[in-house]
């Protein structure tokens, strides 16, 4: 089953571009970012050659971070999509471009803390910065593989 933006957009219950800022959010003042203020972002490269296999998406980890957005009433699916396209890099290139990256939870953490490019800070404690980041990362962790042990010894013909 293939993820796309508009499940996580139920799943979240929120909104995937930012120009659909609520009347409410307008009226109190409230701050969402709308259409092109991500520009380029030095976050949303990719790995490799662009001959190289596209990243794969660990599902399981892609529900985590649209549940922990979505308990957390973050806004980063206004702009941001798992892996689809939006204003901002989905999050699954994201992760593509820190892997291997030893810094990659500490680096990230900050930017979505301090903002980078035209994404301002502030839409994150430095708690929910840490958390996210690490979600964002592990998108491309291989799926865990649950260890079967076989009833009884086969190594002696026992049950």
């Amino acid at each position: 089953m293939k993820i796309t933006s508009s499940l996580y957009a139920v799943l979240v219950g929120g909104v995937l571009l930012g120009s659909a800022l609520s009347q409410a959010d307008a009226d109190t003042g409230g701050y969402a970012m709308g259409p092109g203020m991500m520009g380029q972002n030095p976050a949303a490269g990719t790995t490799g050659s662009s001959d190289s296999e596209p990243p794969t998406l660990n599902e399981a980890n892609a529900r985590k971070l649209a549940g922990y957005i979505q308990a957390q009433g973050l806004r980063c699916m206004q702009c941001h999509s798992v892996d689809d396209g939006g204003f901002g890099p989905n999050f699954l290139s994201i992760a593509a471009n820190y892997e291997g990256n030893a810094e990659a939870g500490k680096i990230l953490q900050e930017r979505i803390v301090r903002g980078i490019g035209r994404m301002p800070g502030g839409f994150a404690s430095p708690s929910q910065a840490e958390k996210l980041a690490t979600l964002i990362i592990d998108l491309t962790a291989k799926p865990e593989r649950k260890k079967i042990t076989p009833p009884g010894d086969f190594r002696r013909g026992g049950h």
